[in-house]
């Protein structure tokens, strides 16, 4: 067994276990008593000796890890929840209180709205400061001055929150309270009083980060229009706040809503572009390596940390240090290293996470069946980068199919002919965006001029959308309102894979035994 696969069964086992803790929940002493005997197997048989017995032991050693990564995944769910409880919940819906807390996330905004994530400190109940402790959501106007770091008081009611008070009405089988206890928030405040009554500066970086996003995004919205600006704020940052439920309506139509959702393949598109920029400068390898994981960790704070994102840095870097050390870079470990990191941190998401769930299917669809399409299109000519786009995204809706028949009853028919015609104007439109942005911060006409430049592709882009979304059959409805289809179809679809596989791998072994014979 060589050192990938067994990276790859260790870090997938700690995936599992995090899904088995919502099937079966492991006791704790069990728990424990398997990751020491996982542990103690591995280091027993520490892989020292060459040969069959050198093999058994590899064997022996990935084993104990698979036991213990697997067990470490079921309990860390178990200790997530207990050092994420919220005492400000047990005030939920009861009569009308002040809380004081500090503004510590921007949860992003919508036409009439913003939403901020409070971090509760103390409730004051008939004169009475009494410590409490937890996150709490805040729904306020749109036009709230409240920033990151403000300490504020606030005046309203505590509600629990419900499944049907999410924006995202489009998902049917969404449930709203689950999405927000993934992130450990079990309250919420609609338009409360709130007065400003000191400063909390305890993330000067993040809150930075914050700050330099927004006057980007107040430099773009002097140079560009609507509704070019929500598009490409949406591609530079995954902001959805600003896009019309129309425009949301014409993505979801046509399968592009992952163009305002920071994939992977924005990422990318920002790591090259740095790695480039910073070689034209002769800054050399090495400092270049090191500014652009800086930066794309900068990026990640910055939008958010939204899953896709977090998931398409974390491949990224992986991809940057491989090139780096002049090694392989296998996709497949890529992509269960940043799930099992990201659910390290937020294990709950895994479950009650929408965005979580289609992100890492379409990275594994691209993981997996991308050599498939690539077998069926290999008569089909290259030209401008097309079938590549084509292959992706084919290899991509195979892979979230039930989830999008799921969660939003409904598939997107025009969706490859729509990604081929804009995905291949999206790196233009991201750096001309970007530099327009760039160049209102030195004179206000300079954006212009770039911006009259970046609005013309995004025109484009979203003329082909809006276009095709008027087609009637552009998209059909079909929900499926089992959960075992999904695991069935998963199933056959990896007894597929496997076979492929398999019989690729015979293939090459033939043949290569075949050029063995003849050179004898």
């Amino acid at each position: 067994m060589g050192k990938g696969r067994a990276f790859y069964l260790v870090f997938s086992s700690f995936i599992v276990g995090v899904a088995f803790h919502f099937v079966c929940r492991m006791p704790l002493i069990l728990g424990g008593f398997l990751i020491v005997g996982g542990i103690l197997s591995s280091m027993v048989s520490w892989p020292r000796y060459q040969g069959e017995w050198g093999q058994v032991r590899k064997r022996i050693f990935t084993f104990g890890l698979v036991v213990a990564f697997f067990v470490l995944g079921a309990l860390r769910v178990e200790f997530w929840d207990r050092a994420n409880q919220s005492t400000a919940k047990e005030y939920n819906d009861q009569e009308k209180i002040s809380l004081q807390g500090w503004v510590s996330e921007d949860a992003g905004r919508s036409e009439n709205s913003r939403r901020l994530i409070l971090e509760a400190e103390k409730i004051i109940q008939n004169k009475r400061e009494i410590p409490v402790r937890g996150k709490v959501l805040l729904v306020l106007p749109g036009y709230s001055p409240l920033v990151l770091g403000d300490r504020v008081l606030l005046s309203g009611k505590l509600k629990t929150p419900e499944d049907n008070e999410s924006e995202n009405s489009a998902i049917s089988r969404f449930s709203y309270k689950n999405y927000l206890a993934k992130d450990a928030i079990y309250s919420l405040m609609v338009y409360p009083t709130a007065q400003k009554v000191g400063w909390n500066n305890r993330r000067p970086i993040f809150f930075w980060l914050q700050e330099l996003k927004n006057s980007f995004e107040d430099k773009l919205a002097v140079i560009l229009p609507e509704p070019q600006l929500s598009f490409l704020n949406g591609l530079l940052f995954g902001e959805k706040g600003g896009l019309s439920a129309e425009l949301k309506n014409e993505f979801a139509r046509t399968g592009t809503s992952h163009l305002v959702a920071l994939s992977g393949f924005n990422i990318t598109i920002i790591a090259q572009a740095l790695g480039a920029m910073f070689l034209f400068f002769r800054l050399g390898r090495n400092r270049a390596f090191w500014l652009t994981l800086v930066i794309i960790a900068g990026f990640v704070v910055m939008t958010g940390a939204a899953a896709s994102v977090v998931r398409a840095a974390i491949m990224g870097v992986v991809l940057l240090v491989a090139q780096k050390n002049n090694r392989l870079y296998d996709a497949r470990n890529g992509v269960v290293l940043a799930g099992a990191l990201m659910l390290w941190f937020s294990p709950r998401q895994l479950i009650f996470d929408v965005g979580f769930q289609l992100s890492f299917a379409a990275a594994l669809g691209l993981v997996y069946l991308t050599s498939i399409w690539q077998k069926i299109f290999s008569r089909v000519p290259e030209w401008l980068g097309l079938k590549e786009i084509l292959i992706s995204t084919l290899a991509a809706q195979v892979a979230v199919l039930p989830l999008l028949l799921f969660y939003f009853g409904s598939l997107s028919l025009v969706s490859p002919l729509v990604n081929i015609l804009v995905l291949v104007a999206i790196p233009s439109t991201m750096l001309l965006g970007f530099v327009s942005g760039l160049g209102a911060f030195v004179f206000v006409w300079l954006g212009k001029i770039l911006g009259w430049l970046a609005w013309l592709f995004l025109t484009y882009e979203l003329g082909m959308i809006g276009f095709f979304a008027r087609w009637p059959w552009a998209s059909v409805n079909w929900q499926t309102s089992w959960p075992w289809l999904s695991a069935v179809y998963y199933l056959l679809l990896a007894w597929l894979v496997w076979r492929w596989r398999k019989k690729e791998h015979e293939k090459f072994v033939r043949e290569r035994n075949e050029i063995l014979a003849r050179l004898k």
